[in-house]
């Protein structure tokens, strides 16, 4: 594809940034393998990102090598990487700007997604109730603050109970002065799904 192929000023900018960062041999070499199919992709990579994000008068040419190797080495794309590498040789970006940018890769694309992780996992074994080998001390602790509308606990005799752990049906009893329910909840085994039923009856005034 010749330079005359495409006359918007944008692309024309975009190709002078693009020989400015990537070098001429790079360029040309690109250009000489285009064909008639991915002319539009190359039209709007120049167009896109050199003609508008590496033109921008922001960031140097500098400080957006960094970021753009640390992006791509978040991402995986080793070839990418090593284009950009070799081109600080022409943005001004130095070994111990590229080794900075890399540490940033380790803790931010990797420690934020294992803590999120981690939480879920803490997250999951708090709703799902079981534990191998049984529940911790404090799990009982922790569900106990869970209100009965939840479908979990049932109140009896103004105190806070849990249902059985493991699948079956439990009856609770909900008092109040004037009415006393009987809830049936049943459990199913692996699954967090309950049905329940409430039965309702007036109560003595001297109960």
């Amino acid at each position: 594809m010749s330079d005359a192929a495409v006359s918007t000023e944008r692309y024309r900018q975009g190709l002078v940034t693009r020989r400015a960062v990537l070098g001429d041999r790079h360029v040309d070499r690109a250009q000489s393998a285009t064909t008639d199919f991915d002319q539009p992709f190359q039209e709007l990579i120049t167009e896109a990102a050199w003609g508008n994000l590496w033109s921008r008068p922001t960031w140097t040419k500098r400080e957006r090598s960094m970021v753009t190797i640390a992006l791509l080495a978040a991402l995986g794309h080793d070839e990418e990487v090593a284009m950009h590498v070799r081109a600080t040789a022409n943005t001004g970006a130095s070994r111990e700007d590229i080794g900075e940018a890399l540490l940033h890769v380790a803790i931010y694309a990797g420690v934020p997604a294992a803590n999120q992780r981690d939480q879920d996992r803490q997250t999951g074994f708090r709703t799902d109730g079981r534990r191998a080998g049984g529940m911790r001390q404090n799990d009982m602790s922790d569900l106990s603050n869970r209100k009965p509308e939840t479908g979990a606990f049932f109140q009896r005799d103004r105190a806070w109970h849990a249902p059985a752990l493991t699948p079956g049906y439990k009856t609770s009893v909900l008092r109040s002065p004037q009415r006393r329910c009987y809830r049936s909840t049943a459990r199913f085994p692996r699954s967090p799904a309950r049905s329940s039923a409430t039965r309702c009856s007036a109560t003595s005034t001297t109960t």
